[in-house]
């Protein structure tokens, strides 16, 4: 996909979240983020790190265009998250405290 602005904004896309929102969740402004989108300006290093960890972008295929758009999740965090929702579910049944 295009450039990297391009890919920026196909990633807020995919989030279907405004300019604004979108930029909320990663500590920049619309703004910028909007300078990012068009090409205008390069992305910082935080920026870029940001949109990793908030939206588990692979930053290779974010900076380069090359490989899958999002990270995989490790298994152990998707057991954790398994695990958590079928506790919550016990837990609202009264199955355990």
């Amino acid at each position: 996909m295009g450039t990297l602005g391009q890919r920026i904004k196909g990633i807020r896309a995919h989030y279907n979240l405004s300019q604004e929102a979108f930029a909320a969740k990663i500590g920049c402004t619309g703004r910028a983020l909007s300078s990012y989108e068009y090409d205008e300006r390069s992305p910082s290093v935080e920026f870029l790190f940001n949109m990793y960890t908030v939206y588990d972008v692979n930053l290779n295929w974010l900076i380069t265009g090359q490989g899958d758009r999002f990270l995989v999740p490790k298994f152990e965090q998707v057991e954790d998250e398994l695990t958590q929702k079928v506790e919550d579910i016990l837990r609202k049944k009264g199955l355990i405290n």
